[in-house]
């Protein structure tokens, strides 16, 4: 995956997929509420830091459901 492919939309169906709600991801970021809420309404640009912080919190998801299995 490149960091092209990483949109508020590719976020929100790994939130959907994971069964994560804004306030997971809030605690796990370390970021306020508003500041999410305004990445994922495309009120800003995501920067590349935070796409990358994302693919890896997703990628690490993924590698945790895997070895549960």
């Amino acid at each position: 995956m490149q960091l092209k492919d990483i949109t508020t939309d590719w976020i929100k169906s790994q939130m959907k997929k994971y069964g994560l709600i804004q306030n997971d991801i809030v605690k796990d970021f370390e970021i306020s509420k508003q500041q999410l809420s305004q990445n994922l309404s495309n009120k800003y640009k995501l920067s590349k830091a935070l796409k990358v912080a994302f693919k890896f919190y997703f990628e690490n998801l993924k590698l945790k459901e895997k070895w549960k299995k």
